[in-house]
This record gives C-alpha cells, structure tokens and sequence, in this order.
C-alpha cells in the first residue's frame, strides 16, 4: 500500500486520511444534527499509538488524527449530554490474522482480542452505566 515513511506521497497520505481522519471527522461532525434529544454516543476506533507504527506511518498519523477528533467532540458535546470516546483494541482476530502475524503479535507480549471483546466495550460505553464516560482514548490490553 505504500505506507513506509520512505514511500509516503501525496496519493498514500490523502487515501489514508479520508478514509481514517476525514470520515471520522465527518461522521462526528454530523452526528449531532441527526438527533432531538441532548444525549447519544460517538464511539470511534483507532489502532496504533503514540509512539507511532513503523511501516504504516500515514495510517497511524491518520487514525490519531480521528482521535483529536473524538476528544474535540467529548468537550464540544457535552453540554447537550453527548459523550465521545475512542476505543483502542490490541489487534483483533477478524480474520486478517496469518500465524505469522499471530507469532509476531504475541512475540511483542500482546494480547490478540475477539471481536466480541471489543463490542463488549462498545455496548457498555453505550450504556446508561458509562453516563459519565466521555473524553477518553480507552486502551485494550
């Protein structure tokens, strides 16, 4: 995909972006007109970290750039009793996992989670019980 730091371009950069910067931004900014009521959820997702992810370095600039704007909404929003957070699971086993990828994940200490574990966060973020849970990037372990 051409996403090694040597190799971004113009073309990688703007792919990476509208798909994880721009439709989170876009979806985020929409979401608060689609309702009457002062209350909902925006739960987004974002993969890689702060430290950055060699050889997906748009990818991972892109997807915490979704997370800048998920904590802008938490405080935009809160006044109208919408909260916003960020769920950061360690990688899933949605099907892309090789045994190769499986060997390296685990190698690295990490945990591979199941889409399950991940809607279980989701549901609960989307509860009455997580009322006050907004502003966070929640990180899986």
């Amino acid at each position: 995909m051409g996403r090694i730091l040597a190799q971004v371009s113009a073309a990688t950069f703007d792919h990476n972006f509208a798909v994880d910067a721009r439709a989170t931004a876009l979806l985020i900014a929409d979401f608060p007109g689609r309702f009457a009521s002062d209350s909902g959820r925006i739960i987004t997702m974002t993969s890689g970290g702060a430290l950055g992810w060699p050889e997906e370095a748009t990818y991972a600039a892109a997807k915490r750039a979704g997370e800048s704007y998920t904590l802008s909404a938490a405080l935009e929003l809160a006044s109208r009793g919408i909260t916003a957070n960020c769920v950061h699971p360690p990688p899933t086993d949605t099907g892309w996992i090789s045994e190769g990828s499986r060997v390296a994940i685990q190698a690295d200490g990490l945990r591979i989670a199941l889409p399950n574990e991940v809607a279980d966060v989701g549901a609960w973020l989307c509860s009455p019980r997580a009322s006050g849970v907004s502003g966070n990037v929640i990180q899986m372990r």
